[in-house]
């Protein structure tokens, strides 16, 4: 995430990663996406732990974050296909299921008709190939990779969903983590990294 929040346009998610040694505050939109974003990997974390998520929780955590943001597509949005591509890419079959269905129920309305189109098409396994490019990039560790194919993704859409992608990511090892016998789960965090 280091990338963009170092690359990543002003407008975007991607200002909740900037750098604190640059000397910037968050913008107006990082600051209200963060508790949004949290509420999200909170979600997350309990759907990739149980095998039934809350409706009322489902509808907090993901229509908080559709339709969040500037663009076309809102960062929100994209952020949440991001998320959707990293589950999918990574047989998250549960949770994958269960944020596409969160999608699927919203109320229309929330975002842009475009938007709206895109977001529950990516629900429906339908994302585009620099984004699976991208997901794969940083499944492999390989983050220029990454950032090469984000960049083929609208001006602040492809950094967006990077961030739903790190997001998911970070919620996916750490229920990994938990997953491992202690000394396994010892082995790994010597290691650096999750299995």
């Amino acid at each position: 995430m280091r990338l963009a929040a170092v690359e990543g346009p002003e407008e975007g998610l991607a200002q909740i990663y900037r750098l604190r040694e640059r000397g910037t505050d968050p913008t107006p939109l990082a600051r209200i996406a963060r508790a949004h974003i949290a509420r999200f990997e909170s979600w997350l974390s309990d759907a990739l732990e149980t095998h039934h998520t809350e409706p009322t929780t489902s509808r907090d955590a993901i229509e908080g974050l559709i339709g969040l943001g500037p663009g076309l597509t809102p960062s929100g949005d994209d952020f949440l296909v991001g998320a959707l591509a990293l589950l999918d890419a990574l047989a998250q079959r549960k949770a994958h299921a269960a944020l596409a269905h969160a999608i699927a129920t919203a109320p229309r309305g929330l975002t842009s008709p475009l938007s709206d189109y895109l977001l529950r098409a990516a629900a429906s396994g339908h994302v585009g190939e620099p984004l699976c490019r991208a997901v794969s990039a940083v499944i492999s560790g390989m983050a220029d990779a990454a950032v090469a194919s984000l960049r083929e993704i609208g001006h602040s859409s492809g950094w967006d969903m990077l961030v739903g992608v790190g997001s998911a990511l970070k919620v996916v090892a750490a229920a990994r983590r938990a997953a491992l016998p202690v000394d396994e789960a010892r082995c790994t965090a010597r290691r650096g990294g999750a299995e």
